[in-house]
Protein backbone atom coordinates (compact mmCIF):
# COMPACT_ATOMS: atom_id res chain seq x y z
CA UNK A 1 0.00 0.00 0.00
CA UNK A 2 1.63 3.66 -1.06
CA UNK A 3 1.58 6.80 0.97
CA UNK A 4 -2.04 7.81 -1.31
CA UNK A 5 -3.59 4.73 -0.30
CA UNK A 6 -2.93 5.28 3.50
CA UNK A 7 -3.97 8.57 3.16
CA UNK A 8 -7.50 7.52 2.15
CA UNK A 9 -7.85 5.79 5.54
CA UNK A 10 -7.02 9.15 7.51
CA UNK A 11 -9.50 11.52 7.15
CA UNK A 12 -7.98 13.50 9.91
CA UNK A 13 -4.63 13.89 7.43
CA UNK A 14 -6.82 15.04 4.43
CA UNK A 15 -8.70 17.37 6.28
CA UNK A 16 -5.16 19.36 6.79
CA UNK A 17 -4.48 19.09 2.94
CA UNK A 18 -8.60 20.50 2.74
CA UNK A 19 -7.31 23.16 5.24
CA UNK A 20 -4.51 23.90 3.61
CA UNK A 21 -5.94 24.73 0.58
CA UNK A 22 -8.73 26.62 2.11
CA UNK A 23 -6.49 29.22 3.59
CA UNK A 24 -4.47 30.07 0.32
CA UNK A 25 -7.87 31.03 -1.15
CA UNK A 26 -8.72 34.68 -2.15
CA UNK A 27 -11.41 36.37 -0.93
CA UNK A 28 -13.25 36.64 -4.27
CA UNK A 29 -12.92 32.55 -4.54
CA UNK A 30 -14.51 32.43 -0.78
CA UNK A 31 -17.23 34.51 -1.64
CA UNK A 32 -17.89 32.29 -4.89
CA UNK A 33 -17.61 29.02 -2.44
CA UNK A 34 -19.73 30.27 -0.27
CA UNK A 35 -23.07 31.22 -2.47
CA UNK A 36 -22.02 28.22 -5.23
CA UNK A 37 -24.73 25.75 -4.05
CA UNK A 38 -27.62 28.77 -3.13
CA UNK A 39 -27.01 30.21 -6.48
CA UNK A 40 -27.35 26.64 -8.31
CA UNK A 41 -30.83 25.83 -6.30
CA UNK A 42 -31.48 29.42 -7.92
CA UNK A 43 -30.83 28.43 -11.11
CA UNK A 44 -32.81 25.20 -10.78
CA UNK A 45 -35.73 27.12 -9.34
CA UNK A 46 -35.65 29.26 -12.38
CA UNK A 47 -35.45 26.15 -14.70
CA UNK A 48 -38.39 24.60 -13.12
CA UNK A 49 -40.51 27.21 -12.99
CA UNK A 50 -40.16 28.23 -16.76
CA UNK A 51 -40.97 25.05 -17.86
CA UNK A 52 -43.26 23.93 -15.28
CA UNK A 53 -40.98 21.25 -13.71
CA UNK A 54 -40.88 20.19 -9.76
CA UNK A 55 -37.75 21.44 -8.74
CA UNK A 56 -36.45 17.83 -7.55
CA UNK A 57 -36.91 16.16 -11.19
CA UNK A 58 -35.00 19.32 -12.56
CA UNK A 59 -32.10 19.36 -9.79
CA UNK A 60 -32.12 15.33 -10.79
CA UNK A 61 -31.46 15.82 -14.29
CA UNK A 62 -28.80 18.36 -13.17
CA UNK A 63 -27.24 15.88 -11.91
CA UNK A 64 -27.54 13.28 -14.30
CA UNK A 65 -25.92 15.10 -16.87
CA UNK A 66 -23.08 16.76 -14.82
CA UNK A 67 -20.34 14.03 -15.30
CA UNK A 68 -18.06 15.08 -17.35
CA UNK A 69 -19.61 18.72 -18.43
CA UNK A 70 -18.51 21.75 -16.71
CA UNK A 71 -20.92 23.85 -15.38
CA UNK A 72 -22.36 26.38 -17.37
CA UNK A 73 -22.69 23.50 -20.32
CA UNK A 74 -24.41 21.74 -17.47
CA UNK A 75 -27.01 23.99 -16.94
CA UNK A 76 -27.63 24.65 -20.46
CA UNK A 77 -27.92 21.02 -21.32
CA UNK A 78 -30.58 20.33 -18.21
CA UNK A 79 -32.27 23.63 -19.95
CA UNK A 80 -32.29 22.30 -22.80
CA UNK A 81 -33.89 18.94 -22.38
CA UNK A 82 -36.20 20.03 -19.51
CA UNK A 83 -37.56 22.23 -22.76
CA UNK A 84 -37.99 19.65 -24.79
CA UNK A 85 -39.61 17.29 -22.46
CA UNK A 86 -42.01 20.15 -21.28
CA UNK A 87 -43.25 20.64 -25.38
CA UNK A 88 -43.31 16.79 -25.79
CA UNK A 89 -40.08 16.86 -27.82
CA UNK A 90 -38.28 13.68 -27.80
CA UNK A 91 -35.21 14.09 -25.81
CA UNK A 92 -33.07 12.09 -29.19
CA UNK A 93 -32.87 16.13 -30.57
CA UNK A 94 -31.25 17.33 -27.61
CA UNK A 95 -27.41 16.94 -27.33
CA UNK A 96 -26.19 16.61 -24.20
CA UNK A 97 -22.32 16.80 -23.14
CA UNK A 98 -22.54 14.01 -21.09
CA UNK A 99 -22.19 10.50 -21.43
CA UNK A 100 -25.47 8.52 -23.18
CA UNK A 101 -26.09 6.34 -20.22
CA UNK A 102 -26.59 10.01 -17.98
CA UNK A 103 -28.48 11.42 -20.36
CA UNK A 104 -30.60 8.29 -20.43
CA UNK A 105 -30.95 8.27 -16.64
CA UNK A 106 -31.78 12.11 -17.04
CA UNK A 107 -34.82 11.22 -18.88
CA UNK A 108 -36.20 8.93 -16.49
CA UNK A 109 -35.92 11.28 -13.93
CA UNK A 110 -38.52 13.46 -15.94
CA UNK A 111 -40.35 10.65 -16.74
CA UNK A 112 -40.87 9.47 -12.70
CA UNK A 113 -44.82 9.32 -12.03
CA UNK A 114 -43.51 11.65 -8.32
CA UNK A 115 -41.20 13.86 -8.03
CA UNK A 116 -40.00 12.19 -4.65
CA UNK A 117 -36.34 13.21 -4.20
CA UNK A 118 -35.71 9.29 -2.59
CA UNK A 119 -36.85 8.23 -5.99
CA UNK A 120 -34.61 10.42 -7.78
CA UNK A 121 -31.82 9.58 -5.39
CA UNK A 122 -32.13 6.13 -6.64
CA UNK A 123 -32.07 6.64 -10.36
CA UNK A 124 -28.59 8.18 -9.41
CA UNK A 125 -27.16 6.11 -7.58
CA UNK A 126 -28.04 2.99 -9.30
CA UNK A 127 -25.88 0.28 -8.20
CA UNK A 128 -23.78 1.88 -5.55
CA UNK A 129 -24.77 2.86 -1.68
CA UNK A 130 -22.98 6.60 -2.55
CA UNK A 131 -21.74 8.54 -5.34
CA UNK A 132 -21.12 12.44 -6.93
CA UNK A 133 -24.06 12.31 -8.95
CA UNK A 134 -26.67 11.59 -5.67
CA UNK A 135 -24.52 13.72 -3.44
CA UNK A 136 -24.75 16.59 -5.75
CA UNK A 137 -28.48 16.37 -6.30
CA UNK A 138 -29.00 16.60 -3.13
CA UNK A 139 -26.41 19.40 -2.64
CA UNK A 140 -27.87 21.27 -4.79
CA UNK A 141 -31.70 20.59 -3.83
CA UNK A 142 -30.77 21.36 -0.20
CA UNK A 143 -27.91 23.17 0.21
CA UNK A 144 -28.03 24.22 4.00
CA UNK A 145 -27.90 20.26 4.36
CA UNK A 146 -24.32 19.40 4.66
CA UNK A 147 -24.34 15.70 5.57
CA UNK A 148 -23.09 14.82 2.11
CA UNK A 149 -20.99 15.98 0.28
CA UNK A 150 -19.70 16.30 -3.27
CA UNK A 151 -16.97 14.26 -3.98
CA UNK A 152 -15.16 14.74 -7.23
CA UNK A 153 -12.19 14.06 -9.05
CA UNK A 154 -11.16 17.84 -7.50
CA UNK A 155 -11.75 16.92 -4.47
CA UNK A 156 -10.32 13.15 -4.43
CA UNK A 157 -7.19 15.10 -5.68
CA UNK A 158 -7.69 18.09 -3.38
CA UNK A 159 -7.86 15.51 -0.39
CA UNK A 160 -4.43 14.05 -1.40
CA UNK A 161 -2.66 16.84 -1.74
CA UNK A 162 -2.98 17.38 -5.57
CA UNK A 163 -0.92 14.67 -6.71
CA UNK A 164 -1.40 13.30 -10.12
CA UNK A 165 -1.52 10.04 -8.66
CA UNK A 166 -4.73 10.25 -7.49
CA UNK A 167 -6.38 10.23 -10.94
CA UNK A 168 -5.45 6.39 -10.88
CA UNK A 169 -6.93 5.63 -7.56
CA UNK A 170 -10.41 4.12 -8.04
CA UNK A 171 -13.10 5.25 -5.87
CA UNK A 172 -14.84 3.06 -3.37
CA UNK A 173 -17.82 3.39 -1.26
CA UNK A 174 -15.73 3.58 1.97
CA UNK A 175 -13.26 5.81 0.57
CA UNK A 176 -16.00 8.52 -0.59
CA UNK A 177 -17.34 8.27 2.93
CA UNK A 178 -13.76 8.75 4.46
CA UNK A 179 -13.24 11.84 1.87
CA UNK A 180 -16.91 13.22 3.14
CA UNK A 181 -15.81 12.91 6.94
CA UNK A 182 -12.08 14.85 5.99
CA UNK A 183 -14.45 17.70 4.42
CA UNK A 184 -16.61 17.34 7.53
CA UNK A 185 -13.21 17.67 10.02
CA UNK A 186 -11.66 20.59 8.18
CA UNK A 187 -15.02 22.22 7.78
CA UNK A 188 -15.60 22.16 11.65
CA UNK A 189 -12.80 24.71 12.42
CA UNK A 190 -13.43 27.20 9.83
CA UNK A 191 -17.19 28.52 10.31
CA UNK A 192 -18.44 26.75 6.90
CA UNK A 193 -20.15 24.21 5.96
CA UNK A 194 -18.77 21.28 4.46
CA UNK A 195 -20.08 21.99 0.92
CA UNK A 196 -19.21 25.62 1.38
CA UNK A 197 -15.45 23.97 2.11
CA UNK A 198 -15.66 21.86 -0.64
CA UNK A 199 -16.79 24.54 -3.29
CA UNK A 200 -14.15 27.20 -2.04
CA UNK A 201 -11.24 24.94 -2.28
CA UNK A 202 -12.21 23.83 -5.80
CA UNK A 203 -12.34 27.63 -6.39
CA UNK A 204 -8.64 27.50 -5.35
CA UNK A 205 -7.53 24.68 -6.71
CA UNK A 206 -9.10 25.56 -9.98
CA UNK A 207 -6.51 29.30 -9.90
CA UNK A 208 -3.49 26.91 -8.90
CA UNK A 209 -3.36 24.15 -10.99
CA UNK A 210 -4.11 26.51 -14.40
CA UNK A 211 -7.51 25.39 -15.29
CA UNK A 212 -9.76 28.13 -16.95
CA UNK A 213 -12.98 28.65 -15.73
CA UNK A 214 -15.69 27.67 -17.58
CA UNK A 215 -16.74 29.79 -20.29
CA UNK A 216 -19.54 32.12 -18.91
CA UNK A 217 -20.67 33.22 -22.18
CA UNK A 218 -23.21 30.57 -22.60
CA UNK A 219 -26.12 32.22 -23.54
CA UNK A 220 -28.37 29.94 -21.89
CA UNK A 221 -26.76 30.26 -18.43
CA UNK A 222 -26.09 34.13 -18.83
CA UNK A 223 -29.42 35.10 -19.32
CA UNK A 224 -30.61 32.67 -16.17
CA UNK A 225 -28.22 33.93 -14.10
CA UNK A 226 -28.84 37.35 -15.02
CA UNK A 227 -32.40 36.77 -13.47
CA UNK A 228 -31.40 35.53 -10.30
Amino acid sequence: MNQLHKRLERPDLMAKQITKLYMSATDSEALEGLGWYVQAHEICKLIGQKYHCPLPKVVGVMAALSPATNWQQNVADAHNLIMAWSHGLSPDEVVCTTYGPNKAKAVRILNLDKADKHLIARELLHKSKINKTASFFYNILEPENDYLVTIDRHAFRIALGNSSEADNICMTEKRYRNLMEAYHIAAKGLDVSAIQLQAIVWCAFRRQAGIAAANIENDIFQSIVNQI
